[in-house]
């Protein structure tokens, strides 16, 4: 049983207590909610199952087999994991951020194949430590956070204000998709490639405000202005091309950096949040040492 299969069920659990109690719930609520999960031994019997370990069995692999609410929505397939669940906040942390998950490729929040475990990657340059944060990024200031969520939010700006000023002089055709030599394949109308890219960094940005003024953890915050970053960056990188094309530039170099690029800003904001998160508790920590000794 893999430990990122493990993490899911665990967060599935997490949501449905989340989904069902709010700020104003009172303990009788949350003992009825948990009377929903049905008798202490029916629940341990339900967790050893989503952990992997049915009793009187060796624990399975599959996905799908050992978290009963996803039934077939994740799995595995000729070898590649799946996952077709609405992805959440939760997920996306958990998938893009574990510094103690020593895998880098891990199955991906939504489709079939793998995203990148930042945090393993982050971990092997030697940049942080696997236990660094008593709870990732719990410590982080909101002003950090708000200024990482800036990044996807002046991207996006950008692709608004590109269309602005050199939108009247484009083609009416512009490239919407190009091959690995990094030539145009695909062409779409200018107002529907600008549409298109616009959605695609507009969306997950506007996901990663919405997650920062619910109040989730900040390791759910991160991970999605980490998610929003990437999108953001992919699609205005997509756009600046495709306008620069229209404007008889040569692009065909411009392909590879756009790619690297949107990887390594997510991997940069996470790790260095992380950091100042470390640098923060530590701060914590010596001050009220020092409190103690001065008493």
């Amino acid at each position: 049983m893999r430990a990122q299969e493990r993490r899911d069920a665990l967060d599935d659990a997490e949501e449905f207590f989340a989904e069902s109690l709010t700020a104003e719930s009172r303990p009788e609520d949350a003992i009825a909610v948990a009377e929903e999960l049905g008798s202490a031994p029916e629940f341990a019997a339900s967790m050893l199952g989503a952990l992997g370990r049915r009793p009187g069995r060796t624990p399975v692999a599959s996905p799908a087999a050992d978290n009963p609410k996803s039934g077939m929505a994740s799995g595995t397939v000729l070898g590649l994991p799946y996952d077709v669940r609405v992805p959440t906040a939760s997920r996306v942390a958990l998938r893009w951020w574990d510094p103690t998950n020593p895998a880098i490729f891990v199955p991906r929040v939504w489709g079939i194949g793998w995203d990148i475990n930042f945090g393993a990657i982050a971990v092997k340059l030697g940049l942080i430590r696997p236990d660094d944060e008593d709870e990732p990024f719990g410590a982080v200031p909101t002003a950090a956070m708000v200024w990482a969520l800036m990044i996807p939010v002046a991207l996006t700006c950008l692709i608004v204000a590109v269309a602005a000023v050199f939108g009247s002089r484009l083609p009416a055709l512009l490239p919407a998709h190009w091959n690995v030599a990094g030539e145009p394949d695909r062409f779409w109308s200018a107002g529907s490639v600008l549409g298109f890219n616009l959605l695609m960094a507009a969306v997950p940005t506007a996901y990663a405000i919405y997650t920062m003024a619910a109040g989730r953890t900040r390791l759910q915050q991160a991970a999605t202005i980490a998610l929003a970053s990437l999108f953001s960056a992919l699609a205005a990188g997509i756009y600046l091309q495709a306008v620069l094309w229209g404007l008889g530039r040569d692009v065909s170099a411009l392909l590879v950096p756009i790619v690297v690029l949107s990887l390594v800003l997510p991997f940069a904001e996470l790790t260095i949040l992380a950091r100042i998160g470390r640098a923060h508790e530590w701060r914590r920590e010596l001050d009220s040492a020092s409190r103690k000794e001065q008493r």
